[in-house]
């Protein structure tokens, strides 16, 4: 009888944690972008906020992204901030993404911004601008690791400190890490 309390408690121990960690994921709501172009590449209106989706799922955030028509339908509702966060709130978002991609010529700027539903602090805002929509990926990769400073509340990596080498310098070690100073911390990436 007391082994199976036992089993039973440890179990239940190992559970928690993931019970846990499912409680704390982040929901992020995406609005469609808009698109300024002559060449018509209205398509990323609902394609930029799928490449963001897909990064902050890879990350654990839960993302609820509203295409185009979707938001057609909602129509003047999404003029304003105060609207975009009032979706956010009826949709259960903590974030609340949208934006604009203005390309003229060969270059683009791509401009996010992120707000909280809740409170009257002033979205966030992110400006990245490209020689190429070819490099568009990674712009949007490098604007969603600055957005999760905030979503996930990530930390930069301050200063790498290695200790108890007796064989190997410590700049050795630093080369042969993934994370470097200034990084974006995640527990994922520190090797």
């Amino acid at each position: 009888m007391n082994k199976r309390w036992c089993l039973l408690l440890f179990m239940l121990f190992c559970t928690l944690p993931n019970l846990t960690f499912a409680q704390e994921n982040v929901r992020v709501l995406i609005l469609p972008f808009e698109v300024f172009s002559q060449e018509g590449l209205t398509d990323l209106a609902d394609e930029i906020p799928q490449v963001i989706r897909k990064q902050l799922e890879g990350e654990g955030a839960v993302v609820t992204v509203i295409d185009t028509a979707s938001a057609r339908a909602l129509g003047a509702e999404l003029e304003s901030d105060a609207q975009r966060r009032t979706l956010g709130q009826e949709r259960g978002a903590d974030h609340v993404i949208w934006g604009s991609l203005t390309q003229i010529g060969r270059r683009f700027s791509l401009d996010a911004r992120l707000a909280a539903p809740y409170g009257d602090q002033r979205p966030a805002s992110y400006v990245r601008d490209g020689n190429n929509l070819s490099t568009l990926s990674g712009t949007i990769s490098g604007m969603v690791d600055e957005m999760g400073l905030t979503i996930f509340r990530w930390q930069r990596v301050a200063e790498i400190v290695v200790t108890g080498n007796q064989r190997i310098e410590a700049d050795a070690i630093r080369r042969n890490m993934k994370t470097g100073q200034g990084d974006i911390f995640r527990t994922k990436s520190v090797a």
